[in-house]
């Protein structure tokens, strides 16, 4: 059995949008046109939201959602410090996975 949270729902749509739509999430995020790479990244970030929407869906543990979406949020940190390219989308997924982890904290 599975339960849907409004949280879960959000990152399940989000990782849908970067696995179908990967150029175009990208381009709103980057602020231009995205390379290869970028596609391919945005790509491996949209299977981690989905299967990470369904693993706190399935479970019901709020709380590992919270432990990777505070993993990711970490990581955008020093992306945002160094990289003038990829600050802006930077600050976005840290944004979003802040929101996130705190609806899944306030889950557990």
């Amino acid at each position: 059995m599975t339960d849907w949270r409004p949280a879960d729902l959000v990152r399940l749509t989000a990782g849908v949008l970067d696995l179908t739509a990967p150029a175009a999430v990208a381009t709103t995020e980057l602020g231009h046109a995205p390379h290869r790479a970028d596609v391919v990244i945005y790509r491996v970030l949209g299977a981690r939201q989905v299967l990470q929407a369904w693993g706190t869906a399935v479970t019901g543990w709020g709380a590992l959602g919270a432990v990777v979406d505070l993993a990711h949020l970490t990581s955008m940190v020093p992306v945002a410090l160094l990289s003038r390219r990829w600050r802006r989308a930077a600050l976005v997924q840290m944004t979003v996975a802040g929101v996130l982890l705190v609806a899944g904290v306030r889950r557990s």
